[in-house]
């Protein structure tokens, strides 16, 4: 179940992009547009719309002179999600949390007029959740329901084996690949992922549910099930234990955040809900 349909947000690329497909972000290429580049000669661009007489009779070679554009482009859109055990924990589970943003992603993406595509992995890449690039009203609701039926993988957990399978297939695109995980995983092979998608502005999205990050009130027992052993540990909540439940967050957030602004993007962070609002800050904010 999507929550959040008609939510939408801000985003934009690092930079210009590279294409000639008419949109809503800045190019290098030429074409109807409203930011003047330069002259050239009415032969090579037989558009006598933009034909400019004053620089025509100050041209010492006697030639029309037309005013060139560089016209606003679309860009291509990836989602790489993490569908393993640990992103179906919580209520109402990251997995919906990733699907709400999935939604809006959709929404906005048809509103720039941009195209849009799906990757999921665990550990390994998931070829039953891929979804090509594809643009419409429609796309951001197609991925989130993918997401959300997708079963889970005999192997619950996920790695970043899983991650570099999926890196694979797009190293070299440009654009933006948002990343969804909760990176309850090893995060040592994570920068050399990332210079992988040197080419496209990366975006992290990690996803706690309030449970991991808010422990319980001391003086109460917690049944924990552990992802990789699927055994159930039980624990007394004392008020040592839960200074340090709470030590251990910070300490991975910092983990997470120092990780990969070692490659220039910094990571939002959604605990138990998606906030479009966040989204638009965070392009506002950190993309130039």
């Amino acid at each position: 179940m999507v929550t959040e349909h008609s939510s939408e947000f801000v985003y934009k690329c690092s930079g210009t992009v590279a294409g000639n497909r008419p949109g809503a972000h800045r190019s290098k290429s030429r074409g109807p547009g409203m930011n003047f580049v330069a002259h050239a000669r009415l032969f090579d661009q037989p558009d006598p719309r933009r034909l400019d007489l004053r620089a025509s009779v100050q041209n010492l070679n006697g030639d029309w002179l037309v005013r060139t554009y560089l016209q606003r482009s679309a860009l291509p859109v990836k989602a790489v999600v993490d569908v393993s055990q640990s992103m179906r924990f919580g209520t109402p589970g990251k997995l919906q949390v990733a699907a709400d943003f999935l939604s809006a992603l959709g929404n906005s993406a048809h509103g720039y007029g941009d195209t849009v595509s799906l990757l999921g992995f665990d550990n390994t890449f998931r070829e039953d959740l891929y979804l090509p690039a594809g643009k419409g009203a429609a796309m951001g609701a197609t991925m989130a329901d993918r997401v959300l039926s997708s079963p889970a993988n005999k192997n619950p957990v996920s790695d970043s084996d899983g991650l570099a399978d999926t890196v694979d297939r797009i190293i070299g695109t440009r654009g933006i690949v948002f990343l969804l995980s909760d990176f309850h995983w090893s995060l040592t092979k994570l920068t050399k992922l990332i210079d992988a998608l040197s080419t496209a502005t990366v975006v992290p999205l990690v996803i706690w549910d309030k449970s991991e990050v808010i422990p319980p009130k001391p003086g109460q027992w917690l049944a924990a099930r552990d992802m990789r052993s699927q055994h159930t540990h039980h624990l007394w909540i004392t008020s040592k234990t839960r200074q340090q439940w709470l030590d251990n967050v910070i300490h991975r957030r910092s983990e997470i955040i120092a990780t990969f602004a070692e490659r220039g993007c910094l990571p939002v962070f959604f605990e138990g809900s998606f906030n479009a609002e966040r989204i638009s800050q965070y392009f506002m904010e950190q993309i130039i």
